[in-house]
């Protein structure tokens, strides 16, 4: 452990003889000799960030994540040729579509799918602000909660408190997309021609509705998990700091060596 420290300990009287460039290089040289010879255990249980920097990270984190899912969900396809996300037949319309698909009926489920999925992707675009607004209201003790939590911690605590403004914000564009998507009238084919048998009490805008918010909340979930586990993507040194325990650990450690290495050269003279 000591040799890892002096290696940053060393890098610093090299620092005052070289240029700029020269300097970085001989940093990150002895940064990166600490990230391959740190044990895991040094930084699993070394000292973490500061708490207002924990909050600040984790309000940028959550920032970029629901902008990233409603701007990727809302382009065109982002439903649809997303299997985590892609609406689906109700089960009761499946069964009867599984049936008439046999008899080469199939254009009239694919066409029904694909219109309540463009409803969806039309409409999601307008969750963005909610969850912008969600993320500036958070106190720094739902963050530092949210940040101790579970990996889908984050995107738990906005179901808990924005399901229903989320609802409300999203149904006047569903209704309207659902119009000009044709999706009644598929769905009023395929009963004609495929399900009006079974007498379903279906309200296909509500069922629309459900599966677009659960498929946002889906994505920040994987969104969330992803910024806290996979360095590529913490996309700022605020992130790689709070997220990425290695890197932040080391990061700390160059800080309290060169300040301790300064205090020692100022001492001296």
């Amino acid at each position: 452990m000591r040799l890892i420290f002096l290696s940053l300990i060393f890098a610093v009287p090299v620092l005052s003889s070289c240029t700029m460039d020269e300097g970085r290089e001989a940093l990150t040289t002895a940064k990166n000799f600490v990230l391959d010879a740190l044990p895991d255990e040094v930084y699993t249980n070394g000292v973490q960030a500061e708490p207002h920097i924990v909050a600040e990270a984790f309000r940028e984190a959550l920032t970029i994540g629901s902008d990233a899912v409603t701007t990727n969900l809302g382009s065109l396809n982002g439903f649809y040729d997303n299997p985590a996300v892609r609406i689906p037949l109700p089960d009761g319309l499946q069964r009867a579509a599984n049936v008439m698909d046999r008899l080469g009926l199939t254009y009239l489920s694919d066409d029904l799918v694909r219109k309540m999925n463009r409803a969806a992707e039309t409409a999601t675009p307008h969750a963005r602000e909610l969850f912008i607004n969600a993320v500036s209201n958070l106190t720094f003790a739902d963050v530092m909660t949210i940040y101790n939590g579970p990996n889908d911690s984050a995107t738990r605590y906005f179901e808990s408190v924005m399901a229903g403004d989320l609802a409300a914000r999203l149904r006047p564009h569903i209704d309207r997309t659902v119009g000009q998507e044709g999706v009644v009238l598929a769905y009023n084919r395929f009963m004609d021609q495929v399900a009006g048998p079974l007498n379903l009490n279906f309200d296909i805008t509500d069922y629309v509705l459900g599966e677009t918010i659960g498929g946002i909340f889906t994505m920040i979930a994987k969104k969330e998990a992803a910024i806290r586990t996979n360095p590529a993507e913490q996309t700022s040194t605020l992130l790689k700091e709070v997220f990425d325990k290695r890197e932040g650990f080391v990061n700390r450690a160059i800080d309290r060596t060169v300040t301790g290495a300064n205090e020692m050269v100022r001492q001296n003279d």
